[in-house]
């Protein structure tokens, strides 16, 4: 279901301002988000620089899936985005990043994902030749490429997942996936 902002699925409801991630997820009536998602985008020389544009358009709305269009700006860099919510819950993200008229240098650019504390008390990530799972803890994690990364709790959580690590450029290959514990919050952090 499609009303202005929001898509409802199979006990989820995913909720979009005006950037291109969700700024909550909603699963069996518990926000899963500790504060909304970013893709943080830096250019040579800013710290961290925020996407302006509008609300994602939903250009396609069926009992499988909804599709949104959107356009974003982060200084003189435009991100194009295609997401699907299918009726599962999955969400799939095509982006693009187009250069404006002075092409800036990206110097970083991830996908920070901060869950409450109470739904990331365990993690599972697939690495070559098995997985690493376990409890949270306070310490800091960090990883290669793995094809999925898990964060939850006994009821709820999320998965995140990629095919492949095709064209990231990423300066240190151990910490393309890092999972960062606070106080109220879980962090993945997916070194794009």
């Amino acid at each position: 279901e499609v009303a202005d902002r929001a898509v409802s699925v199979w006990g989820r409801t995913y909720r979009w301002d005006a950037g291109p991630m969700p700024v909550s997820i909603i699963s069996q009536g518990q926000e899963l988000l500790a504060a909304p998602m970013q893709l943080v985008v830096q250019l040579a020389g800013e710290e961290r620089v925020s996407w302006r544009g509008a609300a994602p358009e939903w250009v396609q709305a069926s009992p499988g899936k909804a599709v949104s269009r959107g356009r974003h700006r982060a200084g003189d860099l435009v991100l194009v985005s295609d997401i699907a919510v299918e009726f599962d819950g999955m969400l799939r993200f095509d982006l693009e990043l187009q250069p404006g008229a002075q092409a800036p240098v990206v110097e970083a650019l991830f996908l920070e994902i901060p869950l409450r504390r109470e739904h990331a008390a365990l993690y599972n990530v697939r690495v070559p030749g098995g997985s690493r799972a376990g409890p949270v803890g306070a310490e800091p994690r960090q990883f290669g490429f793995a094809p999925f990364v898990h964060l939850l709790s006994d009821r709820l959580g999320i998965e995140w997942f990629a095919e492949q690590d095709w064209h990231w450029s990423n300066a240190d290959e151990a910490r393309k996936l890092e999972i960062i514990p606070g106080d109220d919050r879980v962090v993945l952090r997916v070194r794009l």
